[in-house]
């Protein structure tokens, strides 16, 4: 078709929708882009926050998982989403790059220990991740056989944590008061 052949059809085109306004016109593109699926997943999606946990019965997890029992409770317009993740620092990076992840819930000191372990990767991470709120203070527990009595015993010794990257694992955790230790 040729440059002038379509100018014509489209002039037609014009001239027949505006020649009769009163009749029943064809929906036109934008409108028939949205299927009734598409509108339904677009509302669905309106006012969801996902918040990632930890695991499946940790602290992390059982706060997302209130916060969405409150919201719910109160008939809130925003839909809350908890998902399980697989501690502090994975929820640091899950929030940073994996689509679909709002809010994560993790360590205050967090964000010091990844910018400290890869300045170049997350030397920027207060602009990338905000502070909302304080949820609860966590504490630290260390067992160990019964010849240990304190902390000053693991000195050199091999240690247990949980999961890299998590609260446990880190290295301010494992070597707290300058004590060498090796998860």
């Amino acid at each position: 078709m040729t440059v002038k052949a379509a100018i014509a059809v489209f002039l037609g085109a014009f001239a027949a929708l505006t020649a009769f306004p009163n009749l029943p016109r064809a929906q036109t593109l934008a409108e028939a882009a949205v299927s009734p699926y598409e509108e339904a997943k677009r509302k669905a999606n309106e006012n969801v926050v996902t918040i990632m946990g930890s695991g499946r019965l940790t602290g992390y997890t059982q706060f997302a998982e209130d916060i969405s029992n409150v919201l719910n409770a109160t008939k809130s317009e925003v839909r809350v989403i908890p998902v399980i993740g697989r501690g502090a620092g994975q929820n640091v990076i899950d929030m940073l790059y994996v689509k679909g992840i709002d809010m994560g819930i993790v360590d205050q000191d967090i964000l010091v220990y990844m910018k400290r372990k890869d300045p170049r990767l997350y030397g920027d991470i207060d602009r990338r991740i905000h502070y909302i709120a304080k949820l609860f203070n966590t504490a630290l527990h260390i067992y160990a056989k019964k010849n240990v009595r304190g902390l000053e015993d693991l000195a050199g010794q091999k240690i247990s944590c949980l999961a890299p990257l998590s609260t446990v694992a880190r290295e301010e955790v494992v070597s707290a008061r300058g004590r060498a230790w090796r998860p």
